[in-house]
């Protein structure tokens, strides 16, 4: 796997504590995500070992919903980390939002962009959240954008990381 970092004031993402994590390489974390729009009904595939769909169109997203209350914490997360590849042709830029206790909608103020690189191959990229409007409070429900053109995917981890570092 290919590494990306958009952050560069830390060595060893690695040894960061997680605060949440959702490991598609098991058919159970997929199972907490859904289909929300513009995008085939990604499944998990046991090949693969990754959650696997396809954007449909320049707004293709997977969303959790309705996150159960004290599940985890806004506050504690400062960074994203998400593997997973986009098909050669696919788009540049993937997107997280979440909604948080206080919120109640989404917005493009409430999310962070970054970069991705659509080859064909698997890119772990690390994502600084701190400067991500509204993260905070308890999560309510979080939306994923792989990518922002149609085109496959397969992601194999989404999780957030404090930035503790682990003993």
């Amino acid at each position: 796997r290919k590494l990306y970092k958009e952050v560069s004031n830390i060595d060893v993402y690695e040894k960061l504590a997680p605060v949440i994590k959702w490991d598609f390489e098991t058919p159970e974390d997929c199972n907490k995500w859904e289909l929300l729009a513009n995008t085939t009904v990604p499944v998990y595939d046991p090949v693969e070992k990754a959650f696997v769909g396809e954007t449909l169109t320049n707004d293709g997203h997977i969303r959790m919903s309705n996150i159960p209350e004290n599940y985890f914490s806004g506050d504690k997360c400062r960074y994203l980390h998400v593997c997973m590849k986009v098909e050669e042709g696919g788009g540049k830029n993937a997107q997280i939002y979440y909604v948080n206790n206080t919120s109640g909608n989404w917005s493009g103020s409430m999310g962070k962009n970054f970069d991705i690189i659509a080859d064909g191959e698997y890119h772990d990229y690390y994502v600084d959240l701190s400067k991500a409007t509204a993260l905070s409070g308890e999560i309510k429900s979080l939306r994923f954008d792989p990518n922002n053109s149609p085109a496959g995917y397969a992601i194999k981890t989404i999780e957030f990381l404090s930035d503790t570092y682990l003993n």
